[in-house]
Order: structure tokens, then C-alpha cells, then sequence
């Protein structure tokens, strides 16, 4: 009967292939006992990554949501900060304005002035910014969103042009904010942002500008409130009142005021009612991935052993190949 054998140096290549499928084998499957999933998607899947393929696209838009809803919620609360900035100093303003009204000149000028702070501590707050965008500047949000409040103040004053009595002032402080190049031009930003996706099917946006007409009104009120701050502006009769229209309508806005408040406080519910259901989804969706890449680890573990044994033979075999000698082999 014909013998076949093999030689050594087909031997070395034949053992030395074997070593490193088995090595592979035991390293894929000791990183599938780890983490109970399989080494090889395609392989597991049989080639059908239709499945796979869905949860991955729906996983990478809620991932884009969830970047969306995240940087909303953030400007949306550096926004209601600002809101409430705002109301507090027009609230202390405007009761300083009334109480003044029926007071002495040097009353309505420390109202005034309580005014201009106000006033500055606005159109501050109206000029925030969180990172690189304003907070307050619509779609523009590069630069600022207004005018300074010393700014808006010398353009008013210039616009009644030395009027005294209160009824000229009261006309002039109007048609300034009516005009196209009063606070129309004092507002430096642009039109309201586009709404953003946020959850499939619904979208979002943080539309509240310095333009809003609860804020508006607001600064034209403390606009003239502040011109109390001079003591020589007008006669004690047209300084009360301006003080008292001045701090009625302070008063008066706070209803707008937290209209406004609350309209976006709405929107942040939104956003957190659209990010914890995305969040629910995507844990959801991630179960059902880990499902579908998922081993059987008592399965996985037994063809680990299996690799070890199966090694450790090799090893064997070729330790032992290696003290053969030609006395031996004869």
C-alpha cells in the first residue's frame, strides 16, 4: 500500500496556520463572552443588515434630536433668566416712578435714576449671549441684539429736542419707538429663528426677540422713566407726570411680562417632554440592538473552551514534533 507523508517544512506551514486560526477563534470568542455580543455582525446576521441597519438610522436621528432639544433647553433657560432680570428691575422701577409722582423733584430724579439703571440692566440682559450667539437676536445671533442703553438714550433725547412739557415729551418718546428709524433701527438683530426638529414630527423654536411687544414696551417705559434722572428735565408738574405714566405702564406690563415668561416656559416643557420621549426610544432601540448582535454566552463558552483545548493540542503536537530525531523516526 503508497504511504503519503508530508515534509517538515509543509508540517511547520500546516501547524503554524492552525495556530492562527485557533488563536483568531479564541480571541473573537473570548470578546463575545465579554461582551455578549457577537464578534462578527455580518456573520451572525447570515448578511441581512436590514434590521440593523433601521435601528442605526433611527439611533443617529434621535442622537441629532437630542443635540437640537439639549442646546434649545440651554438658551431657552439663559433666556428666562434674562426675563426675570428684566422684570425685576422694571418692577422696582416702576413702583419707585408712581411713589415719586406726587413727591418733590429731587423724588423723581432718584426715581429716574433708578429708571436708567433699570434701563441699562434691560437692554444688558437683552444683549446676552451664550457662546457665540446672542440669546435675543433672532435668526442673526452674531451680534448684538440692541442698542446700548446710553446709546438709545442720547438718540430719545435728541428726538424731542428740548421739549419740556409733559404732553411733548409723552408725543415724542412715542414717535421715536413708532418710527422706522427709532427702535426699529435700535434693534440690531434679525427676523425670528426657523423652527427646529426636535422629535419626529415636531419641531420647536426659541422665537422671543428684543422686538417682542411686552419687552418693547417695557424699555419704553424705563426710556422715560430714565428722563427723570436730570434734575432741570421739565417742571415739577410735567415731572409727575411722566413719573406716573411712566411706572403705570411699568406696572401695567407685568402681565405681559409673564405672559411672555410663560410662553416660554411652554416651550421648555416641550423640550423636555421631546427629549425624554427621544431618550425612551433610543434606550428602547438599543435593547433591541444588543438583541439582535446578542450571543448565547453558555454556547459562546463552551466553543471558548473548545479553542483553548483545541490550542493547547496544537502546542502540544508541535512541541512534540520538535524533539523528534531520525533515531526516532527509524
Amino acid at each position: 500500500m503508497a504511504m503519503t507523508s508530508i515534509g517538515d517544512l509543509a508540517q511547520t506551514h500546516f501547524l503554524r496556520r492552525h495556530t492562527a486560526a485557533t488563536k483568531s477563534d479564541l480571541d473573537r470568542l473570548a470578546a463575545e463572552v465579554a461582551t455578549g455580543k457577537a464578534a462578527d455582525p455580518g456573520a451572525h446576521l447570515r448578511g441581512d443588515f436590514t434590521a440593523l441597519s433601521a435601528i442605526d438610522s433611527t439611533l443617529a436621528r434621535l442622537t441629532a434630536y437630542g443635540s437640537v432639544t439639549a442646546d434649545l433647553s440651554l438658551r431657552a433657560e439663559a433666556q428666562q433668566r434674562a426675563l426675570t432680570h428684566i422684570d425685576e428691575a422694571a418692577t422696582g422701577a416702576g413702583a419707585a416712578l408712581v411713589t415719586s409722582a406726587y413727591g418733590a423733584v429731587q423724588g423723581t430724579a432718584a426715581a429716574g435714576g433708578q429708571a436708567r439703571q433699570a434701563l441699562d440692566v434691560a437692554l444688558s440682559a437683552l444683549n446676552q449671549r451664550l457662546g457665540d450667539r446672542a440669546l435675543f437676536a433672532g435668526a442673526d445671533s452674531g451680534g448684538p441684539a440692541i442698542q446700548t442703553a446710553e446709546t438709545m438714550r442720547a438718540a430719545v433725547q435728541a428726538a424731542l429736542a428740548g421739549a419740556q412739557d409733559a404732553s411733548a415729551v409723552l408725543s415724542g418718546v412715542d414717535a421715536w419707538f413708532a418710527a422706522p428709524d427709532g427702535f426699529a433701527a435700535a434693534y440690531l438683530g434679525a427676523a425670528a429663528p426657523p423652527p427646529l426638529a426636535i422629535a419626529p414630527g415636531e419641531t420647536a423654536t426659541l422665537g422671543i426677540m428684543a422686538t417682542d411687544p411686552a419687552l418693547r414696551d417695557t424699555i419704553k417705559a424705563l426710556v422715560l422713566g430714565s428722563l427723570l434722572a436730570d434734575p432741570g428735565f421739565g417742571t415739577s408738574a410735567a415731572r409727575a407726570t411722566i413719573a406716573q405714566r411712566a411706572g403705570e405702564a411699568l406696572a401695567g406690563l407685568a402681565t405681559d411680562r409673564a405672559t411672555l415668561a410663560g410662553r416660554l416656559g411652554s416651550t421648555q416643557q416641550r423640550l423636555d417632554e421631546a427629549a425624554t420621549r427621544n431618550r425612551a426610544e433610543a434606550s428602547a432601540l438599543g435593547m433591541a440592538r444588543n438583541d439582535l448582535l446578542a450571543v448565547d454566552p453558555y454556547d459562546t463558552a463552551t466553543r471558548l473552551t473548545e479553542a483553548e483545548t483545541r490550542l493547547e493540542m496544537i502546542y502540544a503536537i508541535t512541541a512534540r514534533l520538535s524533539r523528534l530525531s531520525l533515531l526516532d523516526h527509524l
